[in-house]
């Protein structure tokens, strides 16, 4: 976290006089922000096992694709969010006043495209995906220099991970209650079925079921044991703060310095700020705050992050919307209140806030997440041989320029173009067990 941003959050919340864990009265406040994370809507199999009846040609779109009813559930979100922020007039928003951003996968693109349309425009009463809606522009940044919502790859995550693994009594019980079923699956799927690949089996089930397709009679009898593998696998994705730091920090500390800028600027006209992504995202992020409930979140699942205001007060409200049949639900970050003072927000989740710079960096090294990366500057030159000078000089000079060319990538200008217009960019989602 930026020493600018902790200076301002100072002196904003010196003018708090209540304590971080207080309970505080929801009476009289005032909504003053709103970010929202959601997953993309229902979407094709990114891939399916070899032996499967439905191969690609079985999906209109193609693998990875947003469907039809993707297309619906997405366009309904936005219809959901437009009457439940009446207060903030959501359904009039200007370019001024809300900011998209979206990963580069398609899909999830095409779901901000017909979230925003079901928000913003009041002449169409669906998400047509064959006509270009684009009530708003939707910013996204190309998935190998995505440090913000974590797209880009990160050897040090899955290092990290595969350390906690090999130390986990949970995990080795997990890959025991799996066994049995790795066995099963193998014999039918045309797979070595193991750790790496039930999630591919998985998924592919899942959206067949989603779809009513009927599925072979070997499957049947495994149909429940499978998705609930399916669900037990999220709770391991990001099972401790080094790896939530590296798969949600840039995404927090964005929030936090948006929030810091409604702080600083109370009259501000931007009321929302909007990020489409991935069930691996919200994964991430609901662990980084401590409430993540270890189910799968469902296909254009929501995170809403509130900021209130009152008198000189400033509040945060954490909301999940994970079943369109019920309210959204209310999350309690442990050690704070419902509404969490923004001063015990950002003490809270100090340790897995990152910058999105900071991620390129750690993510371009082995060491640990807590610990500083290697630069050009730090290595001791060998006194042995002149040779291993001269070859030693030489890394440093090209460490040394692919450190400037990353850092310039890093503060490139995102690049947005028209969603149907674009190239198509499908690549799988983080694995969940893998």
């Amino acid at each position: 976290m930026s020493s600018a941003w902790t200076i301002a959050l100072v002196l904003v919340c010196s003018f708090l006089s209540v304590s971080g864990d207080e309970q505080s009265d929801e009476a009289n406040t005032t909504l003053s922000l709103v970010q929202l994370l959601f997953r993309h809507g229902d979407r094709a199999p990114q891939s399916t096992y070899p032996t499967d009846q439905y191969q690609q040609d079985a999906w209109l779109m193609g693998w990875g694709m947003l469907t039809d009813v993707g297309a619906e559930q997405s366009f309904d979100l936005g219809r959901f969010l437009k009457d439940n922020y009446k207060q903030l007039n959501f359904g009039s928003l200007t370019d001024s006043q809300v900011y998209v951003r979206s990963t580069s996968i398609t899909r999830a693109r095409m779901t901000a495209e017909c979230v925003m349309a079901g928000m913003l425009l009041t002449n169409v009463s669906q998400c047509d995906m064959k006509t270009v809606l684009q009530p708003v522009r939707v910013h996204y940044q190309d998935q190998s220099q995505d440090q913000l919502l974590s797209m880009a790859p990160c050897p040090l995550k899955e290092s990290l991970k595969q350390e906690w693994r090999s130390t986990s009594s949970a995990w080795g019980g997990f890959l025991n209650h799996c066994k049995k079923m790795f066995k099963y699956l193998s014999r039918f799927t045309g797979w070595k079925v193991d750790e790496t690949n039930i999630l591919r089996i998985a998924d592919a089930l899942y959206c067949e079921m989603r779809h009513d397709l009927k599925q072979p009679s070997w499957m049947n009898p495994e149909i429940l044991l499978l998705m609930n593998v399916y669900n037990l696998s999220s709770a391991f994705a990001y099972p401790t703060s080094e790896i939530q730091k590296l798969g949600a920090g840039p995404l927090l500390e964005k929030m936090m310095s948006n929030i810091k800028l409604k702080l600083i600027d109370p009259d501000s006209q931007m009321k929302l700020y909007v990020y489409s992504a991935h069930d691996s995202n919200i994964i991430a992020f609901l662990s980084a705050l401590g409430v993540f409930n270890s189910i799968q979140p469902p296909y254009t699942a929501c995170v809403m992050l509130e900021l209130y205001h009152r008198n000189n007060l400033f509040f945060v409200k954490v909301l999940y919307r994970n079943d369109t049949a019920a309210p959204p639900y209310t999350l309690t970050i442990p050690g704070c209140a419902t509404l969490c003072p923004i001063a015990t927000f950002h003490r809270l989740l100090s340790n897995v806030t990152l910058e999105a710079e900071s991620r390129a960096s750690l993510c371009g090294s082995t060491q640990a997440a807590t610990g500083a990366t290697s630069t050009p500057n730090s290595y001791v030159v060998p006194l042995a041989t002149a040779g291993a000078f001269v070859l030693l000089a030489v890394v440093v000079v090209a460490m040394y320029f692919l450190h400037r060319h990353r850092h310039k990538l890093s503060k490139r200008v995102i690049n947005y173009c028209q969603l149907l217009h674009s190239p198509e960019n499908n690549t799988d989602e983080d694995e969940l067990v893998a």
